[in-house]
């Protein structure tokens, strides 16, 4: 199967009008997740995507003080490198099933919902880079006091971790699976013009072996790791759409075993601190800005203490209700645990838009680039759209090439598929 075969497959999705794509964060991809997400939506701004649609959304089933709401999708799509390999490898079709389900209380206290979702996509001829993922989710909130809550969540999912992260450098690393365990406890109090809140959270990482194209298995044991984080936050609201904060976490890391026989545990204790802004003006922009400093030390001496300025931004800006655009960027410290064995600071930036084309029908767009230091330069991009048939179904399809300088390897990927919900 050539590209200018995937070139033509592509065309029919792309001039549908019942196409469908929503920006791709690149965050996506990332084995670790930041630690805080900011809480920056004061409910002053409305996004597309957020955009109440009475007549295309779902009713769920009512089940008491519960509501329940299923979900299957279904589809197929087509890559150009299925082993994402420096000579563009073989391209190959696939198919793509889904299922989910949500449950949300409908208490006026207190909160719960539990979730799960299981996702399967068959390479037709290339059993090994088939996909079976999962995740199951519980998240609560205990309202204590009206300035005082608690919230706890619970996830156990097997992912699977693509090359074009930037926390990986080997091509076999299109195939790595692992499943991640993580829970989280936030307390948060609120007072007048300030907010403060604590969290802890915790991940345990679980890497699958992986079964190599010239036959036997990669053990990727060395990469198994818990993380164990201590966040604490304070704000102070200058006014309703402005907000100044500072934030302080700790963070300690523990491998299983060490990257090769005879070496020593990539272990580690860092301490983060940030400041920043948060800003939601009406009709106008929304966010956050941070900038801060991270200093990482190693428990083996033979690994360098690795230091530096951190920062992030997101923000959205809304020149119509039609239109919304997006932008992130984050530069951060990450331990590259494929290949070379090592920490390095990587930057990630992304432009997206969504575009209301109808009431019924948005497209969407992103840009992504990613640049970890000695492993080059990584561009992704992607665009689509979905159509809302009735409350019930939907189509969906999106289209996008990423492309990795320093491993020379590339992907056109495309997909389209059809959602039915209750």
């Amino acid at each position: 199967m050539t590209r200018q075969w995937l070139a033509v497959a592509a065309a029919p999705f792309s001039m549908s009008i019942a196409v469908s794509a929503s920006a791709q964060e690149l965050d996506n991809d990332l084995v670790i997740q930041p630690a805080i997400a900011q809480d920056y939506n004061r409910g002053r701004n409305v996004s597309v995507a957020e955009q109440p649609r009475p007549d295309y959304t779902a009713n769920g089933v009512n089940l008491g003080g519960v509501k329940l709401y299923p979900r299957v999708e279904a589809g197929a799509g087509a890559t150009s490198n299925t082993y994402l390999t420096r000579d563009s490898g073989d391209s190959s079709l696939f198919l793509y099933q889904q299922g989910s389900a949500r449950l949300n209380s409908q208490w006026s206290r207190h909160s719960l919902q539990i979730s799960g979702t299981t996702t399967r996509r068959e390479y037709l001829g290339e059993s090994r880079r088939n996909e079976n993922l999962w995740a199951v989710t519980a998240a609560g909130r205990l309202d204590v006091q009206p300035s005082f809550k608690l919230e706890a969540t619970i996830n156990v999912s097997r992912q699977l971790q693509n090359l074009f992260s930037g926390e990986v450098t080997p091509t076999v690393a299109a195939l790595s699976r692992y499943r991640r365990d993580y829970r989280l406890l936030r307390a948060t109090y609120t007072q007048g013009r300030v907010r403060a809140f604590a969290t802890f959270d915790q991940a345990n990482f679980h890497f699958s072996p992986v079964e190599l194209r010239a036959g036997g298995e990669l053990n990727q044991s060395s990469r198994d790791r818990l993380i164990t984080r201590l966040t604490a936050q304070v704000e102070y609201a200058r006014s309703p759409s402005v907000a100044l904060f500072t934030q302080a976490s700790v963070n300690r890391i523990k491998y299983d075993d060490p990257p090769e026989l005879g070496s020593e545990k990539l272990g580690s204790k860092s301490i983060q601190v940030l400041g920043g802004v948060n800003v939601d003006i009406a009709g106008q922009i929304r966010g956050t800005v941070s900038l801060g400093y991270s200093v990482r030390d190693y428990d083996a001496s033979i690994y360098e203490t690795v230091s530096g300025l951190l920062g992030e931004v997101q923000l959205q800006t809304f020149p119509t209700q039609r239109l919304t655009f997006g932008f992130d960027a984050r530069r951060s410290i990450e331990d590259i645990t494929a290949g070379t064995v090592r920490p390095s600071i990587v930057t990630r930036a992304s432009l997206s838009l969504d575009y209301e084309l109808l009431r019924n029908m948005i497209i969407s767009a992103s840009g992504g680039y990613i640049n970890q230091r000695r492993d080059g330069d990584t561009y992704r991009a992607a665009a689509g759209g979905r159509y809302l048939i009735s409350r019930r179904m939907s189509i969906q399809s999106t289209a996008s090439f990423s492309q990795r300088v320093a491993n020379s390897v590339n992907e056109l990927r495309i997909e389209a598929s059809v959602a039915y919900q209750l």
